[in-house]
């Protein structure tokens, strides 16, 4: 395999969560310099990526994060910024 075999997909954005500024452009620049050296680059559009992350969601939290939860208000202390919106915010547009 040589470089003229390699493709490199990128993907900049999957329909759920936008990178932020920096990110964007730390990828175009890292697929601009891997194009300069003969790698093709192609954009990479995600497939139902949503329903992939449902359903690694639904694995990770088999009860809807309801054990999760229990577990985090028995112990009186403060939930996190990131936990409480996992839990309490994203789990709660899931079906289970």
């Amino acid at each position: 395999m040589t470089k003229d075999d390699l493709v490199v997909a990128v993907m900049y954005d999957d329909g759920y969560v936008t990178p932020s500024p920096p990110i964007i452009r730390a990828l175009k620049e890292t697929a601009a310099k891997l194009q300069k050296k003969g790698v093709k680059v192609i954009k990479w559009e995600p497939y139902q990526h949503r329903r992939a992350f449902e359903i690694v969601v639904s694995m990770y939290f088999a009860d809807g994060g309801k054990e999760d939860m229990e577990i985090m208000d028995s112990t009186g202390e403060p939930w996190m910024p990131l936990t409480e919106f996992v839990l309490k915010g994203m789990l709660l547009h899931f079906d289970y």
